[in-house]
């Protein structure tokens, strides 16, 4: 369980730092805060998707009566839909990946995609919010089977990545991944409770070249 909550919390900080850059955007736009060299692409039923920001954070910690550490790790891409009204609307995507230290320094291979309540090292998990989404729970899919909420769903690749000291406006945080690359696809299924049976998302050709944002990164 306490692995879960920080999953959940690490997901739930990316997701804020990385709308925070978006919604804050100057004249030259996000990806121009962040060097323009945080990249995440896909397809959604077919249809290319691609952020305007995206970033990797990596949250290191030791367990209770453990000496080795856990990384938790999220990737996460933010498009912005329409910015031209008071309130921004915007879709995103979030990418956690829970790992032992061997894991962490060693990540090139693939993992397993699957529901939030497998929180295995070397397991992860995915969350798109769609447009629009006004009340809780609302747009949200998961990647979670309806039927069967221990089946694999979809996968990552991590294909290359570098490791680095990190930083939050000047406080030292430890290791963390100062560049990710890889691939992703997965099935997602909305979880508002009242479709019947839940919608279907397929993600394919998904593509990601990440470091963090400006302020938590070397």
């Amino acid at each position: 369980m306490r692995n879960l909550n920080k999953l959940t919390g690490v997901f739930l900080l990316g997701i804020f730092l990385t709308l925070n850059v978006a919604c804050s955007k100057d004249n030259d736009g996000p990806a121009d805060q962040l060097g323009g060299e945080s990249t995440m692409t896909m397809k959604i039923n077919g249809k290319l998707w691609k952020a305007h920001v995206a970033t990797v954070m990596t949250v290191g910690d030791t367990e209770d009566g453990e000496d080795e550490k856990t990384y938790w790790v999220n990737m996460t891409g933010v498009k912005i839909i329409d910015d031209s009204g008071s309130e921004e609307l915007s879709e995103s995507i979030s990418l956690s990946l829970l790992l032992s230290g061997a894991e962490f320094n060693r990540p090139k291979k693939s993992y397993p995609v699957g529901s939030i309540s497998n929180n295995q090292f070397g397991y992860g998990i995915i969350i798109y919010n769609e447009v629009g989404s006004e009340s809780e729970g609302k747009g949200v899919y998961v990647s979670m089977h309806p039927e069967d909420s221990e089946q694999q769903i979809g996968n990552f690749t991590v294909k290359d990545f570098e490791i680095g000291d990190q930083n939050f406006l000047g406080q030292q945080l430890g290791k963390g991944y100062t560049r990710l690359s890889g691939t992703f696809e997965a099935e997602l299924y909305s979880y508002d409770g009242t479709d019947t049976p839940p919608k279907k998302l397929t993600i394919t050709e998904g593509k990601f070249n990440l470091r963090p944002l400006l302020g938590f990164g070397v």
